[in-house]
């Protein structure tokens, strides 16, 4: 194992602070001075354990103001913890044990939250060395330092079943990945049922499969394969920019900008939280991170059957992915920055597969679409998310990833036609 050492007591920083690394198997300790702590794949830290303890500079510090937050580098958190009322009479420490558990992501970050202005102080970072850190690429070092790159096969299904005593012929699209998206390069890609590229006004791509015959009592399937090289991005989230910076007054921003169901942005309380947090930072990242905490005090995360967006998760207090992303968003262009809904799907850690997700990107002052999960707290181009949609589907047409057109039989009522097909599908890969 590699020990490197991390810089102490950053002033800008209210806390003076210490680190430990305790070896539990050999009973020895060893201060850690750096900021940052390098360990090769394979190593077993399961018998190690990390004591940060923490002095504030000032006597009269509030602790409820700071969080001790553990994130990987795409700043999605693994604990946020409060700090004890204690801390500023007798300073308090912080005991982070089974890294083993914790390091199973390229780097593994300590930091400490301001919630007050959403100023991120830094700790110490643990960089996991991969043997595939050859994958380099020169415009973004840090997917080369942390090896974020390898080659992702997913097959998209979608089964049909008709219960009905109707032969009924159809016109069914399937979404594809988003070509625009910059960490995937596609290699390869097989569809059956010679379908046709239909793409609408704002890019999103689908299979569209004509005249599909759906045969009583039979089942259907359609399905393509798609396989890409994949190389993750992380993004800046300590940079100072202005909120103001982020802003637009261009022509082709007016459609991100827009008040509209399910993305009200001049919902009363989404002027409540602007000012709220106005009033608290001014910079972009800050107000990001803010925002973060502020949707999940206001929101119970619940699965909503329907998807209802912003003003309705104000109201009554809980939502899903698709709510939190839009409330995020309302917020966002409250502001005058460019945010729009992503779908797509999420690659589920603990479940090994891929579930429906919903998400924002934000316009960067450069032209550059971001990526932020607000439900998760992830801000980067994270290799776990697959985009298929941007837009808003809350007013539009409710589902995304495929839809279904019955052509025939005129004479039959197509609602209950449609309740006779029963639809299901799922990612693997």
């Amino acid at each position: 194992m590699n020990e490197q050492q991390v810089k102490n007591n950053d002033s800008s920083s209210p806390f003076s602070h210490e680190i430990i690394l305790e070896d539990l198997n050999n009973d020895t300790q060893t201060t850690i001075s750096e900021r940052e702590w390098h360990v090769e794949q394979g190593n077993d830290l399961s018998s190690f354990c990390l004591k940060f303890t923490f002095v504030p500079l000032k006597p009269e510090l509030d602790p409820s103001h700071f969080r001790f937050v553990i994130h990987n580098e795409f700043y999605l958190p693994r604990l946020i913890q409060p700090f004890p009322s204690y801390v500023a009479s007798s300073g308090c420490f912080f005991k982070v044990c089974q890294l083993s558990k914790l390091a199973n992501a390229r780097s593994l970050k300590f930091s400490v939250l301001d919630v007050t202005n959403g100023s991120l102080y830094p700790l110490l970072t643990i960089i996991v060395h991969h043997q595939d850190n050859n994958n380099s690429s020169d415009e973004n070092p840090n997917a080369a330092q942390l090896g974020l790159e390898w080659n992702l096969h997913l097959r998209y299904v979608i089964d049909v079943y008709n219960s009905s005593r109707t032969l009924v012929q159809a016109t069914f699209k399937m979404a594809l990945p988003r070509n625009d998206y910059p960490i995937h390069s596609q290699k390869s890609f097989m569809a059956l049922h010679d379908p046709s590229l239909e793409t609408d006004e704002n890019g999103n791509q689908y299979l569209r499969h004509d005249n599909l015959i759906l045969k009583p009592g039979y089942s259907t399937r359609l399905h393509y394969e798609w396989r890409s090289t994949v190389r993750s991005r992380v993004v800046n989230y300590l940079d100072s920019s202005l909120l103001t910076a982020w802003t637009s007054q261009l022509p082709n921003d007016a459609l991100w900008l827009e008040n509209e169901t399910g993305i009200e942005k001049n919902h009363q309380k989404v002027n409540e939280i602007r000012a709220k947090l106005l009033d608290s930072s001014p910079f972009f990242w800050n107000f990001v991170r803010l925002l973060f905490l502020e949707l999940h005090d206001r929101l119970h995360v619940e699965h909503i059957q329907e998807e209802k967006g912003c003003a309705w998760a104000l109201e009554n207090g809980k939502g899903d992915c698709t709510e939190f992303a839009a409330t995020f968003a309302a917020v966002m262009r409250n502001l005058n920055i460019p945010t729009r809904l992503v779908s797509g799907f999420k690659f589920n850690e603990h479940s090994r597969g891929w579930n429906r997700h919903a998400w924002t990107e934000v316009k960067s002052p450069t032209g550059e679409w971001i990526p932020i999960d607000p439900l998760h707290q992830m801000i980067g181009f994270h290799p776990h998310y697959l985009p298929t949609y941007v837009g808003n589907w809350i007013k539009e047409v409710g589902e995304v990833e495929f839809s279904i057109e019955i052509k025939s039989p005129r004479h039959v009522d197509e609602t209950k036609l449609r309740q006779y097909l029963r639809i299901s599908a799922w990612i693997d890969g």
